[in-house]
Parts: C-alpha cells; structure tokens; sequence
C-alpha cells in the first residue's frame, strides 16, 4: 500500500497518466471483433464476394435432391460449426445458407463438390477459381483457422500449406516478444512481487497470442502480426527520438503542467477542506458547551438533593430515589 500511494505521488508530481497507453488498445479492440466476423464469412458483408457464387447457387438449388447432396458434402469435408439449415422454404435464406457452406469449403470440400454434382463441374471449377483470386493469401485461406488448414495441409499431403499457417502463429508470437523486449523493463527483484506479475504477464501475454492465433481466421492472425511489426518499428524510432532529447527537459514542463491542474484543483478542495473544518470545530464547540451546561445543573441538583432538610419534600424525593435504585439493583 505504501509502494502504491508513493507511485501515484510520482505520477501526480511529474504528470504522468498510468493510463495513457491503454487508448490504443481500446481502440482496437473493437476493430478485432469486427475483422473476426468479416473474415469468418466474407460474403455476408461484401456483396460483390457474395455475387461470385450466384450461379453455382442457382444451378444447385435447380438439382433434385440437392438437400442431401449439401449435407453430404458437409459431412465429406469435416465442416464443423457451421448451422444451416436446408429444409427452409424462403430462397434467400436457403441460397445464403449454401454460400456459407461453399465459401467455409477447402480443397478437399470443392473436389467433394465435383464428385457430388458431377453436372455442375465447369461452374464449381470456375467458382472456386474466382474466390481464390481474392480469398487466399499465398496458399492460405484467410477465411480458415490455421489449425484447420493444418490438418487438412497433413491430410492431402501439401506441407507447404502446413508449414505455412504454422508460421502465423508462430509469427504472432516472435512480434509479441518483440514488442515486449522493445518497451522499458524495470530490473526484476526476486522480493518485489509487483515486479514478479510484471515478468509473469510479459511471458504469458505472448502465449496467449501464440494458441488464440491457431483458432482465429488467418487473415485475423495476419493482422495482429501486421499491427505488432507496426508497433516494433514505431518504438524502435520513439526510442532512438528520446535518446537524443532532453528528458529533464520534458520532466520540467510535465511537472508545470501538473502544477497547474493541482492548483486548479486545489482551490475547491481547500474551500471544502475550510468549511468542513469550520464546521467541525463549530459542531465540537456547541457540543461541549452544551456538556459543560449540563454538567453544572447536575451538580447543583445534587447539592441540594444532598442538604436537604429532614421531613422536607427534597428528603422525601431522596427516599423515593433511593427506593427505586435499591429496587433496580
């Protein structure tokens, strides 16, 4: 508690804000959520990725039986998580259900889509060609975890496909270390157990990028290593710039600037620091002379209940009180 209080002395002296690198955070953090739902299904927010399988839509709701085909081809391609539901009347519905399933499929998926609409094999090729045009990255789906384009590069025999999204998180994790190694670190002190935290979180917050990256889309993955590099080589030049400035400098004008909003807010709390006391001292003060009061016309009355005349309406008065005390006891 004491380290605590001393800290927030120092912040307050130099004026410094603990929060102040916490913005950049917040501010990503909604733009995370949004990218994960674009890149788990593109389509549903771009139309012109959404149009690409309008024909091969059309022509396998034209099939007969295509219900069950769809199903098969969901269960031959291990699509996992995905809700659809092909019963529906409505074609809108039934037709975006169907892009959900083809934009999740994979290599293996599209083969499973010739063998099962054998009639459709010129739209199916010609599909699946359009969406690699603008839905891989090199020879990853960005749209696929890369755990499961793992799997699936280890099932087909492409290892380059596994070694590849492999690396994402692997990536994820080197800039993470990067970036830690890049900000200031305070030497650690086996007995100081804030410290202690410090180096826990610095060591787990780069795992936690590590196995999170293998569960999200690719593109998702690429972005956070994006924005790491980013922020590496944005440090890298804030720290060359503080080596060459004059720190004390800097110091002096923070500590005037918090000068200012303490007097600022200093003014207020003294007025209410002033009128608090003034009136606690004021509320003692009446209530001590209230006591004194008190105390006084007590001790007169007992004075005279003390000498007062036998056979007197006083001396009765002691009798009674005396009655009652004896009673009481």
């Amino acid at each position: 508690m004491a380290q605590n209080e001393e800290t927030t002395s120092l912040y307050d002296k130099y004026g410094i804000s603990p929060t102040g690198s916490c913005l950049q955070l917040v501010i990503q953090m909604p733009i995370l959520f949004a990218l994960y739902r674009v890149f788990n299904n593109v389509p549903a927010y771009i139309n012109s990725v959404k149009s690409i399988f309008t024909d091969l839509v059309n022509d396998i709701m034209a099939t007969d039986g295509f219900s069950s085909k769809m199903e098969s081809v969901m269960e031959n391609a291990s699509l996992r998580g995905i809700s659809v539901d092909f019963s529906v009347e409505d074609k809108t519905d039934l037709g975006n259900y169907i892009i959900d399933v083809l934009y999740k499929l994979g290599d293996n998926g599209w083969y499973e889509m010739t063998k099962t609409f054998p009639d459709l094999t010129d739209v199916i090729n010609s599909t699946k060609q359009a969406l690699d045009n603008i839905n891989y990255f090199i020879v990853l789906n960005i749209s696929d975890t890369p755990w499961n384009q793992m799997k699936s590069g280890f099932t087909s025999g492409h290892y380059g496909v596994l070694i590849v999204a492999f690396l994402i998180p692997v990536l994820s994790y080197l800039t993470q270390v990067l970036n830690i190694k890049m900000m200031p670190q305070n030497p650690t002190d086996a007995g100081d157990q804030m410290a202690q935290q410090m180096k826990m979180m610095n060591t787990m917050m780069p795992l936690m990028s590590l196995f999170i990256t293998f569960t999200v889309p690719v593109g998702l993955g690429l972005y956070w290593v994006a924005g790491a590099l980013i922020r590496f080589i944005q440090q890298y030049f804030l720290n060359k710039h503080f080596e060459n400035i004059d720190l004390d400098e800097i110091i002096e004008k923070n500590k005037e600037k918090a000068a200012l909003k303490k007097e600022k807010r200093g003014e207020r709390q003294a007025q209410i620091y002033n009128a608090a006391t003034m009136n606690t001292r004021k509320s003692l003060s009446e209530k001590a002379k209230i006591n004194l009061e008190d105390k006084d016309a007590l001790d007169q009355a007992e004075a005279l209940r003390s000498a007062a005349v036998p056979g007197s309406l006083a001396s009765k008065a002691n009798l009674v009180k005396e009655y009652n005390e004896k009673n009481s006891k």
